[in-house]
């Protein structure tokens, strides 16, 4: 069974859903979204107030002599406790039919380009399954971190029913969390037809990377205009002018101030700039800190 819902970028559901159509998935059950769904807010047209319709939790399926395949889609991320009512009676339902192997998707942010291909980790929550991740389909574990939301507690949840489940996460530029991201949505695609021994027209899902290719300056304009501090000087090397996200070089520069006083604050400081691929772009300012007066 696949299974997504909205997240970063939407990468995970973009993937799913993208499956799920071209391979003319068909409609199987529906979970009553009132029992896990209040509404926050209300509607209101010209003056007429109605309530919002409540978000779809849907079940698709697909049986051939090739494979059996069951696809989960949620239209909206939960709060926490609702959520885990909803896995419940997913888990239950999948539990009933007999599925064997439960698999989600999501975005893992890092520190890259938005030209560079997308690399696919994995996490999941047997030993023989993280192995087979590994060994067939080359897919390197997720060394440490968390998975938010929907997608992470599906398979984290999916322990307590005795199915064994994994998280597909495909990287994306940390700074480009706001936008969608069709090449990491293709990246997962490609391992769903590896683990279902399948091939799907993946036309559609080119064009989009190709649009977003022809927006790609657009995009970084908006990037810049949203994390690049205005009238600072933008420092050029032989790699393109990279954007470093607001929040990190605010960081950066508070564990500089730190480090002035307490030089066991220089090593988190190293790790940061290292993390970020920044520490020759500091170099003299961290080698500073050391200098005698």
């Amino acid at each position: 069974m696949l299974a997504a819902w909205p997240g970063v970028g939407n990468v995970g559901i973009r993937a799913v859903d993208y499956l799920r159509r071209k391979l003319k998935l068909e409609p199987l059950a529906e979970i009553e979204a009132p029992e896990f769904t209040i509404p926050e807010a209300v509607i209101v047209d010209k003056g007429h107030v109605q309530l919002p319709l409540m978000p779809r939790n849907m079940f698709y399926y697909k049986k051939s002599s090739s494979f059996n395949l069951i696809v989960f889609e949620g239209e909206v991320q939960l709060r926490p406790k609702p959520t885990l009512l909803l896995i419940d009676s997913i888990l239950k339902f999948a539990k009933d039919l007999g599925v064997k192997t439960i698999f989600t998707a999501a975005a893992f942010p890092v520190p890259m380009r938005l030209e560079e291909p997308p690399k696919v980790y994995s996490a999941g929550t047997t030993k023989k399954l993280r192995d087979l991740m590994l060994n067939e389909y080359q897919l390197k574990p997720l060394d440490m971190g968390e998975i938010v939301g929907a997608n992470g507690l599906l398979v984290g949840q999916s322990e307590q029913y005795d199915i064994p489940a994994a998280c597909l996460l495909s990287t994306i530029p940390a700074y480009a969390i706001g936008f969608p991201n069709p090449q990491a949505s293709r990246a997962i695609v490609k391992v769903f037809e590896q683990i279902l021994k399948i091939k799907v027209n993946l036309s559609e899902i080119d064009l989009q990377i190709q649009e977003l290719v022809k927006d790609l300056s657009e995009i970084r304009k908006h990037i810049k205009e949203q994390f690049y501090d205005i009238g600072q000087e933008e420092t050029t090397n032989d790699k393109e002018e990279e954007v470093i996200p607001f929040v990190v070089r605010k960081k950066i520069e508070q564990l500089f101030y730190e480090a002035k006083n307490d030089k066991k604050k220089a090593y988190m400081l190293k790790e940061e700039l290292d993390k970020w691929n920044l520490f020759n772009l500091y170099e003299d300012r961290f080698l500073d800190l050391f200098k005698t007066k």
